[in-house]
């Protein structure tokens, strides 16, 4: 626990975490994240306190520590926020079935993977996204996108898709 006596991280802290990341070297702001990610400036500044006392973002300059969030997304993410399927809906393709493994990996077997959205284009089983905001968001930031779409494919993804996105997010993160 920290020092508020909340949880350490909350979905919301790793999506924005993921944003900051996505956006590499461009500036941000607590706005800026705040209409990207479409969170509240108060929900923002939370996420950016916990971000800190657990160690993905520097104290003082803000810089996003990618080796310790690559860490977090491919050996913690899994089990903590574990993604929940649910009933066949609309919605943007994430996991194996986005675009950012599904090329490479062929189509995946069975019926695609999608977080629900009325600006879906396929129809699939829906996942649960980190937190409820992220299909909106990933429609703004194609960065962030990537990045959720990828810890998708390693919250229910099979082995391999698994280790694909393993190796992408080493090669954005790293």
């Amino acid at each position: 626990m920290c020092s508020t006596g909340d949880p350490l991280l909350r979905p919301q802290d790793i999506v924005l975490a993921c944003e900051i990341s996505a956006r590499g070297d461009a500036a941000w702001s607590a706005a800026s994240l705040r209409d990207t990610l479409g969170l509240s400036t108060t929900e923002v500044y939370n996420a950016l306190r916990r971000c800190r006392e657990a160690g993905l973002l520097g104290d003082s300059s803000g810089q996003l520590f990618g080796g310790r969030l690559l860490e977090l997304l491919v050996h913690g993410v899994r089990y903590v926020f574990h993604a929940k399927l649910g009933p066949p809906r609309r919605g943007i393709p994430t996991g194996g079935s986005s675009p950012f493994l599904g090329d490479e990996l062929g189509e995946s077997q069975g019926q695609a993977l999608v977080w629900e959205s009325p600006q879906g284009e396929i129809v699939g089983t829906t996942v649960q996204p980190l937190y409820k905001t992220v299909p909106e968001a990933c429609l703004r930031s194609p960065g962030l996108y990537e990045i959720l779409a990828l810890v998708d494919a390693i919250r229910v993804g099979r082995t391999r898709e698994r280790q694909k996105a393993r190796e992408r997010l080493q090669e954005i993160l790293g």
